[in-house]
């Protein structure tokens, strides 16, 4: 990671937030409500940067809830039925 750039924010249209990169930090949020639903807020781009380079590493954390395959239909014998 570097901070010898000029711009290159993170920016979120739907919430009017931008956030600029700094050396040794994260940026970490939800794609997803607790219900697994698509949180269109978090949409996001990345803006250009405009002098020298801006390096970044991505990781994506992938959580399985039960609440995700389970339904009210679901008989109620204590196994999860995927």
């Amino acid at each position: 990671m570097n901070d010898d750039h000029m711009d290159g924010a993170t920016a979120f249209p739907y919430l009017e937030l931008r956030v600029s990169p700094e050396k040794g930090s994260a940026l970490f949020w939800f794609t997803l409500t607790p219900t697994g639903q698509s949180e269109y807020g978090t949409r996001f781009t990345q803006c250009p940067v405009i002098h020298k380079s801006k390096w970044v590493a991505s990781k994506n954390i992938f959580v399985q809830s039960r609440s995700l395959w389970h339904s009210d239909d679901d008989d109620d014998d204590g196994e999860d039925n995927l």
